[in-house]
């Protein structure tokens, strides 16, 4: 037996941020990393869509401002297609303002975080979000 047989890698749920601040994604990395959690990272909402669509995540988590493409019409994108309806996004910005969080939650985000937030707390809504989706399937 080799020892990849004898200890097999457990399961990493896959996790996409579409983020476009370099400092927030280190962060996120090096919050949600040693979670277990398999990150990936794109620049921007175009990129994001192409990779999520191709890549299918466990959980996406988005930021609203974003050149060209803004956070608001991944999630649109994203809920338009079947099999992103279970898929939970959570949506990470600094637009906190009641009328912002409802926005994110109407079209389709299980969660609003407001930047910037305290690495407890990213951990509990990803950690909530995954076994939400968990037990809906």
């Amino acid at each position: 037996m080799t020892p990849s047989q004898s200890n097999p890698k457990p399961f990493q749920p896959k996790i996409l941020v579409i983020e476009d601040h370099p400092a927030t994604r280190s962060l996120v990395k090096m919050i949600l990393e040693p979670e277990g959690y398999s990150v990936t990272f794109a620049n921007d909402g175009d990129m994001g869509i192409e990779m999520a669509m191709s890549d299918l995540p466990q959980l996406v988590i988005v930021d609203i401002m974003m050149k060209n493409v803004s956070g608001w019409d991944v999630i649109k994108t994203l809920r338009a297609d079947a099999r992103f309806k279970r898929i939970p996004i959570l949506v990470c910005t600094v637009k906190n303002s009641p009328v912002d969080m409802d926005m994110s939650m109407r079209l389709g985000a299980g969660d609003h975080l407001v930047k910037p937030f305290e690495p407890k707390v990213l951990r509990e809504k990803v950690k909530r979000l995954l076994l939400v989706a968990e037990t809906a399937k």
